[in-house]
């Protein structure tokens, strides 16, 4: 679908228009547009992982190549409560900023000013990442926590050859 999408006319002026876009906007509205893509991705790499687990099922069971394993209602009903835990939570963050006149505020590692309601859409899409690469990716067999030990490994067995060089000399 994305692929047709940006193939035909209208959608080459979907891209130019958002890296246009980008400038005007603000901090909210940018972290909104990251929490939004990373929604989207999400559900990309979940449904991936849904139609690789009905692959392996129809393996051990062929009758189930007739059957919609994917369940419109299950969906709707779970992106329903995501949706709107996610929107709740920023817009009453957004109300009690609005409504105590909160200042926004700084941390040490960003110049960046900060509001509650970019810390709660921060929160969120620290979700998103955490279901995106450590449980859709890692289902669809890429272990990326694996991957990272794996170096970790290679890289200490590399090193060990360094340092009793160094400690010989």
């Amino acid at each position: 679908m994305l692929k047709a999408t940006f193939a035909t006319k209208k959608g080459l002026f979907i891209i130019p228009t958002i890296a246009i876009s980008l400038p005007v906007l603000s901090t909210k509205q940018h972290v909104g547009l990251m929490l939004a893509i990373l929604m989207i991705v999400d559900f990309a790499t979940g449904f991936a992982v849904s139609k690789k687990n009905k692959k392996e099922a129809e393996k051990l069971k062929p009758e189930l190549k007739t059957e919609n394993t994917f369940s419109s209602e299950t969906f709707k009903v779970k992106t329903g409560i995501k949706l709107f835990l996610y929107m709740s939570t920023i817009f009453i963050a957004y109300w009690a900023e609005n409504v105590l006149k909160i200042n926004p505020f700084n941390f040490s590692f960003s110049t960046l000013e900060f509001t509650i309601t970019i810390v709660i859409m921060c929160i969120w899409m620290i979700v998103e990442m955490y279901s995106i690469f450590f449980e859709n990716v890692k289902k669809l067999g890429f272990d990326i926590l694996g991957s990272f030990g794996k170096i970790k490994r290679i890289w200490s067995e590399l090193k060990k050859p360094i340092q009793d060089e160094n400690t010989a000399n």
